[in-house]
């Protein structure tokens, strides 16, 4: 069964009243993708989620229908544990 879960960042920003401030910080990304747009791209989101590479292929898709060729991207999505496969 699938378990209902609010997320760190989720709960903090449900605490706050509307108009409160908070701090962030937005680091540089760890993923590295080919300087060529038509280099294919594998992407592996073995339990850590998919967020970061969903953004991957939103890129491709912009990028594809302004007219640029892309190469194709292929995902590997897995649980973190064998368990919940």
């Amino acid at each position: 069964s699938a378990e209902f879960r609010i997320g760190e960042a989720t709960g903090y920003l449900k605490a706050q009243q509307p108009g409160a401030q908070v701090m962030c910080a937005v680091r540089q990304s760890a993923i590295v993708l080919p300087k060529h747009p038509t280099s294919p791209v594998i992407m592996a989101g073995m339990g850590t989620g998919v967020a970061p590479w969903r953004a991957v292929t939103q890129d491709r898709v912009v990028q594809k229908r302004r007219g640029m060729e892309v190469g194709p991207c292929l995902l590997f999505y897995g649980a973190r544990y064998a368990q919940y496969e």
